[in-house]
């Protein structure tokens, strides 16, 4: 049998010989089925009297038919559907080329894609695109290029790389009249299912021209009898069967038009005031924050009759889309098997996210999948990155890679810095990587997977490059003019502002073209891609925009052509093949309906345990189409296990054992099909099935956080983030002692918190007490610890703003003493020392040992003197009442830092609780507790290195050797923050300027040279001297930190991070600590509550955490990547992420305090998370384990819950459990202690062995085996 280049090689001998190549040959190779198959026979009966006619090229339809050859002789019948040839061989000899591709000279594409720049025209300057297809059926993929301003041209290949252009025969240059138009996109189709691709080009200004394919190698227009025909600014159409009934729809996309009307019509703007717009554009303008914004051509949907005719359905789909639109996507972005779409828009318009309501119509959900997007969106592609079967999304946008290039391109956003604050999604200028959860809400990691910014990057595309079974990335970039350089922008603003229009045409008629490299990444698996674009030989340096992928030699791996601006388009040959590294498979479709190739059609491949999918979508990227195929890579494995296709119609055909290198075409066959299985429209997760479900509103708990609008930025505008939105906690604590416990949810300034009392698990209802007056304060960490020693539990509140001044009222704390029966007040005067920080958070312990709970008291901020540490304290108890004793028992600790957390814990297992403290620019704090004295041993145990901004803290035995780790969230790895042991990013602290304030300059490394990380604008507006000193931007770009800054500042004060990870701190005993980063996607996004706990009742100590901060700069953007996370430990020591989808935990808001608690006495642990400016969120586990087996302990009087008791239980054949009794912790939060085990333990428990926090200790020993679910075991405290 021919491989799949002998076969095609021959096809190029017998082309346009004579029409006997429209005949179909039956000699293929029969493995299981007769040649004479009921399905062969139904494929003959089917074309059995095509005949050719003459065209007539004046009605725009095709009169000529020819049948395609939907198997071709030299394909071997694998099954009654599926037919294979193998690959080929790599169809030119190895140049010499050290890279994995090779860009390939004198392939007879001579296409060169230029235009006037004295046009000044920017609707023209965003380029064009390129489009495959096998127009002529000979098994070869050609190629169409569109020009930006000049004739298209049509590539005919004829093998090895070699291409004739067919342009004037095929009659395809997407003239006009005779004349060049602006063309932006094209697209290969086959619109009228007769077996052969005809073609859509679009242009600016200009008709679109649909050229209809006559199958004798000649194209007629057939724009008007098609019905689609437009003029306008179109820039690409993608074929679609949207609706499911087995043709192709189309979406066309629009920019903007170029000539504007000379009438004009009238709205009002955010002021009241009436301004006019063209009245085609009354419908076209976008309005945010009340303003008036440009805005671009409607979008239009189309819906084909079945017969080759579309009609306009835009308006009744609901996909009417006003935007200047670069990139239209169809992708299943909810797992339906509907396809629905994704419209990139430029400039300061929305992009959407039309999903298929599986009726005719669509709703834009982007608002509720994504917290942002960016801001000019550029091209767009999808696809399982992953391998877990869902499609993530990749947006471009136009941002630099180096520091000189981003501060030179980084103007002043005074006039933007509104647009950054408003909108639903907010806009960034950045790349954007949508990691679909399945949930209908995308986690996004542009950030932590290296992918933020490409540079003017246009086309996006997902492709297998190196055949490993993980999809890649392959950007284009560059710009005809440099049109963000702020330099030549502020000339601009000034001539106009001079009235010097001449000039100002000067001026941008001269400015130079913005040639930057391509950019390739190679996914290494967990979202993380590294940059390999110049060891690939994909640096191109130029301005690119289009590119298209095909195998064009057949031999298993992907080719590329890039249409560039001023140059010749460049063609990349893949020499994965012959280098013999990996394998792969490639597919393509052949259906017996009216979508002939099986646009849509999704394929599944199962090998080992890898599972891939991909769906035939040929328009992506960038006003551009593939070669209409589907190609794996699938590493070193030799065959498929399975591969399981989808056709459009949902219909599914299935196929085993399949080998490697091989080229497979699918037929469809309704007799080969499965039963059709129905999808939920929203999602194939049902919510019952997760781990978690949020009930608050089902139980009552209905609180909304209300943040008073505060702009820090005001008093001090270089701050890194607002300190404004830091809160607020959430504490548990059973206040009536009926065995429920009950919560209280923190307020803020003007908004008082509120006390919840559990009412048997079912509802709780609001408690009114002493602070429902209390609107003065704003609260961030509360705390339920017995304070007067009286048995039950009293309510600490710490105060922390900086919205008010140092040393005011508001920043007192408070505590309110629990009178029984559900009745609290304030305490008495002089209970609390005068102490006015702004707090954070506060923890109990009995540190001396005296019978007492003391509290370490942690202070966040000091008012408009960032980043100066707050005073923290160590308050010692004395029969309820409070005194400051820091300095004489903790040295150090009042100055610890900018306090975010603390717990108390026992680390060296000597008996005597310790102190852990989690702050901003610095480590997590180890204080030793040395026989009621603490001493700060931080540096002595390893910790010193790994500052970090550490927020929440959780303690656990995670790896089972018998003491206690713990787990610490960070900022996370995607941030625009980038730091490490050697590098780290800082922050400089002094009078720069002389002006008696603070000033700030943050700092990071490129290389090995600190800049500045704040640009020209800003860093002035503090510093004027900085503007006297570097008169453009250029200047201040190319300036190092010890440039800028002088003397040196390196003698300046200043605080670092050189460890951003959230992590688990390993205990290794005598030798310290050890710091390790939790899973990627406990990276995503800033980390703050985090809880361990046994959340899926195995036995084995999870983490619960919760994460996000939208407190971030106005040009930096929401830190809004993730969803929360339950991550799953094994009790070893490794932990595994769990998906939102399976896990239950969507917390897309700003998430900040967390707490565990069995709410519901139902054996499981449930979780409480308050949400800064949202509503509260109460998660019921939903896990069918069973009632849990719980060891009480009771300890002595004025600390009956036993705070700081540790119990090791022992269980037969299991080994040692340990648990830990605290208050506080997390972040500004406080969980209900308890220890519990998993009911089916209860039987296996031999004995229980507490040390109590005076050191004392009992031992609890099973005399007999518990009985089955047995819920509790009592040990108390020998008084």
């Amino acid at each position: 049998m021919m491989n799949l280049n002998q076969k095609l090689s021959l096809s190029r001998s017998r082309r346009r010989s004579s029409p006997s190549y429209f005949k179909f040959n039956w000699n293929f190779h029969v493995r299981s089925y007769s040649v004479y198959s009921t399905f062969n026979l139904i494929l003959l009966c089917v074309f059995v009297g095509c005949t050719a006619n003459e065209s007539d090229n004046s009605t725009g339809t095709k009169q000529v038919t020819s049948p395609p050859q939907l198997i071709p002789g030299d394909y071997e019948q694998i099954s009654v559907s599926l037919y294979a040839i193998p690959h080929g061989k790599p169809a030119l000899e190895d140049g010499g080329s050290k890279h994995r591709f090779e860009m390939v000279k004198n392939t007879g594409i001579d296409f060169a894609n230029d235009f006037d720049r004295a046009q000044l025209l920017r609707y023209i300057e965003t380029g064009s695109g390129v489009a495959l297809g096998d127009y002529d059926n000979d098994g070869l993929t050609d190629v169409y290029l569109v020009a930006t301003d000049g004739p298209n041209k049509l590539y005919r290949c004829v093998g090895d790389f070699k291409f004739e252009d067919v342009t004037q025969e095929a009659g395809v240059n997407g003239s006009v009249n005779g004349r060049d138009v602006w063309g932006s996109g094209a697209s290969f189709a086959d619109i009228e299912n007769d077996g052969d691709l005809d073609l859509l080009v679009c242009n600016m200004k200009a008709p679109n021209i649909l050229y209809v394919n006559q199958g004798d190698g000649t194209f007629i227009n057939g724009t008007d009898s098609a019905g689609i025909a437009y003029t306008g600014g179109s820039k690409v159409g993608s074929f679609c069967d949207y609706d499911r009934d087995g043709d192709l729809d189309l979406y066309l996309l629009t920019y903007q038009d170029i000539v504007p009307e000379t009438s004009h019509s009238y709205l009002k703007d955010k002021d009241g005031r009436v301004v006019w717009v063209d009245p085609k554009d009354r419908d076209d303008v976008g309005i945010v924050d009340g303003r008036l914004l440009e805005a671009g051509e409607r979008d239009f949907l189309f819906e084909n009759n079945g017969d080759g005719k579309f009609k306009d359905v835009t308006k009744q789909s609901g996909t009417w889309a006003h935007e200047p639109g670069l990139s239209v996507m169809w992708f299943d972005h909810n797992k339906d098997n509907w396809p629905d779409i994704y419209i990139g828009s430029d400039f300061w318009q929305p992009d959407h996210l039309f999903q298929n309501n599986r009726d005719g119509t669509f709703t834009d959900v982007l608002p509720a999948a994504a917290r942002h997007s960016p801001w000019f969106s550029m091209g767009s592609d999808a696809g399982d990155l992953n391998n877990d079967g869902w499609s993530e999304l990749m947006i471009a946008d136009m941002s630099s890679q180096t520091h000189f290039n981003q501060k030179l391109n980084m103007g002043g956003m005074s006039d933007s810095s509104w647009f950054l604050q408003y909108g639903a999604p907010r806009q960034y200028m950045r790349n954007a990587l949508y990691i679909n959860t399945g949930t209908g809400r995308f986690m996004e990691s542009a950030f932590m997977s290296g992918l933020e910014s490409t540079d003017w990057t246009w086309a996006i595309r997902f492709a297998d490059l190196d055949n490993d079974g993980l999809q890649d990335i392959y950007v284009t970039n560059g710009h005809a003019r440099d049109m963000m350089n702020a330099d030549i922008n502020n000339e601009v603003r000034r001539l106009n502002e001079a009235g010097e229009k001449e000039k100002v045409r000067d001026v941008n008629a001269g400015i130079p073209p913005r040639r930057e490299t391509n950019v390739a990444f190679k996914n290494e698996g967990d979202f993380a891609f590294r940059q390999i674009a110049q060891e690939w030989g994909l640096d191109h340096l130029g301005v690119s925009h289009g590119v298209a992928f095909a195998d064009f030699d057949a031999d298993g791996d992907l080719d590329l052509i890039v249409n560039n601006l001023y140059e010749q388009a460049t063609v990349y040959r893949n020499r994965t093949a012959e280098l013999n590294e990996s394998n792969a498979i490639t597919v393509d479709f052949r259906s017996q309906k009216n979508n002939l190739l099986g646009y849509g059609t999704k394929v599944e491949i199962w090998h080992g345990d890898v599972h891939q999918t991909k769906t035939l979508t040929p328009v992506r990227g960038y006003l551009s189409s593939d070669q209409p195929l589907i190609h794996f890579g699938i590493g070193t494995a030799s065959s498929i296990d399975r591969m399981l296709v989808t056709w459009p119609d949902g219909k599914r055909q299935e196929y085993k054992q399949l080998d490697s290198g091989q080229h497979y075409r699918v037929i469809e066959t309704p007799e080969d099909c499965l039963p059709e299985v129905d999808v939920d429209q929203k999602t194939s997760i049902a919510r019952s099935s997760t781990r978690f479900t949020d009930v608050a509103a089902e139980v009552g708990l209905d609180f909304t956080h209300k943040e008073e609008e505060f702009d820090d930025y005001a008093r001090e505008p270089l701050l890194p983030y607002k300190l404004s939105q830091l809160g607020a906690g959430v504490a548990w604590g059973d206040i009536n002692e009926d065995g429920y416990p009950d919560v209280y949810v923190g307020g803020s300034n003007l908004q008082v918190g509120q006390l919840f009392v559990n009412r048997g698990g079912l509802r709780f209802e609001k408690l009114f007490g002493p602070w429902v007056g209390a609107y003065q304060y704003e609260d961030m960490a509360p705390l339920f610890f017995d304070a007067d020693g009286d048995g039950d539990l009293d309510l600490y509140v710490v105060s922390g703003s900086n919205e008010v001044a140092e040393g005011t009222s508001a920043l007192q704390d408070r505590l309110y003493i629990n009178q029984g029966d559900e009745r609290f007040e304030n305490a008495a005067e002089g209970a609390l020392p005068k102490n006015r920080d702004s707090g954070s958070c506060v923890a109990a312990a009995d540190f001396d040992r005296d019978g007492d709970l003391d509290l370490f008291v942690g202070s966040r901020s000091v008012s408009g003197k960032y980043p100066l540490a707050p005073t923290s304290r160590l308050l010692l108890n004395d029969e309820g009442k409070f005194s400051d004793v820091t300095d004489s028992i903790a040295d150090g600790l009042s100055n610890v830092g900018m306090v975010n957390s603390a717990l108390w814990s026992d680390f060296n297992g000597d008996g005597w609780i310790d102190l852990i403290v989690a702050s901003d620019w610095g480590p997590v704090s180890f204080f030793k507790n040395e026989n009621g004295k603490l001493s700060d041993v931080t540096e002595t145990i390893g910790m010193g290195p790994y500052r970090g901004w550490w927020h929440g803290l959780a303690a656990g035995d995670f790896d089972g050797d018998g003491d206690l780790d713990y787990a610490a969230t960070n900022q996370g790895l995607n941030t625009k923050y980038h730091a490490d042991l050697d590098h780290p990013h800082r922050i400089y602290y002094d009078d720069f300027d002389g002006d008696g304030t603070l000033d700030l300059v943050e700092a990071e490394y490129e290389g090995d040279t600190e800049y500045p990380v704040r640009g020209l604008s800003c860093s002035s507006q503090s510093m004027p001297f900085i503007a006297d000193k570097f008169g453009t931007y250029k200047e201040f770009a190319a300036a190092s930190l010890s440039d800028i800054y002088e003397p040196s500042i390196e003698s300046r004060p200043y605080l670092e991070v050189t460890w951003l990870s959230s992590s688990v701190i390993w205990n290794e005993g005598v030798s310290g600590m050890r710091v390790e980063a939790l899973p990627r996607l406990a990276q995503i996004s800033p980390g703050f509550g985090i809880e361990a706990g046994d959340f899926n009742a195995d036995g084995k100590l999870d983490i619960l955490l919760v994460n996000n901060f939208f407190g971030s700069q106005p040009e930096t953007g929401f830190m809004d990547g993730g969803l929360g996370l339950l991550l799953t430990g094994d009790g070893k020591g490794t932990f595994k992420s769990v998906w939102p989808r399976e896990s239950g935990v969507v917390l897309e808001n700003d998430s900040m305090g967390l707490a565990t608690a069995d709410f519901d006495l139902d054996g499981d642990l449930d979780a409480i998370a308050n949400i800064n400016m949202g509503k509260t969120v109460l998660l019921r586990n939903n896990s069918p384990a069973g009632p849990s087996l719980t060891v009480k302990l009771k300890g002595a009087t004025g600390n009956n819950m036993a705070v700081g008791a540790q119990a090791r239980v022992r269980i037969k054949d299991v080994g040692e459990r340990l648990f830990e009794v605290r208050s506080g912790g997390s972040y500004i939060s406080q969980s209900h202690s308890r220890i519990a085990l998993p009911g089916v333990f209860a039987q296996d428990i031999e004995s229980v062995k507490v040390c109590w926090p005076d050191g004392s200790e009992t031992q609890w020993e099973s005399e007999k085996p518990l009985v089955a679910n047995n819920t509790e075991i009592v040990v108390e405290q020998i008084q």
